[in-house]
């Protein structure tokens, strides 16, 4: 009677460790969708201005506004042109911003106007 009493607790947490580490890790499974070409705002008076990590408010291309992480020392001024990064969590949808660098207009636009004026 002990050990089949000793075997079912056995499986009992067997099937809760698998549980518990098959839910964290399709929790913590982020799909990265692309980078998204956006402006800075201004920075977020709402999360610390910590030097490890800061947030800035900026409106992507596509309108849309959101609050971007920023790790580092790097400095970005309002108007700034910057790639962001787009990460969505597969199971609940939840999505977060990441600041990757700054953007060259000059490569882009620049480049085509002169070619025109040919």
């Amino acid at each position: 009677m002990q050990r089949r009493s000793a075997m079912r607790r056995l499986v009992f947490v067997s099937l809760c460790v698998l549980l518990l580490f098959g839910g964290l890790f399709f929790i913590f499974m982020p799909s990265y969708r692309g980078s998204i070409r956006g402006t800075v705002i201004q920075q977020s008076s709402q999360a610390p201005a910590t030097p490890s990590r800061r947030y800035l408010a900026v409106r992507l291309d596509d309108g849309t506004t959101v609050q971007a992480g920023l790790t580092g020392r790097a400095n970005y001024s309002a108007g700034r042109r910057v790639m962001v990064k787009e990460i969505t969590n597969r199971v609940f949808g939840y999505k977060w911003y990441q600041i990757t660098g700054p953007v060259d207009d000059r490569d882009g636009a620049g480049n085509r106007s002169s070619q025109n004026r040919r």
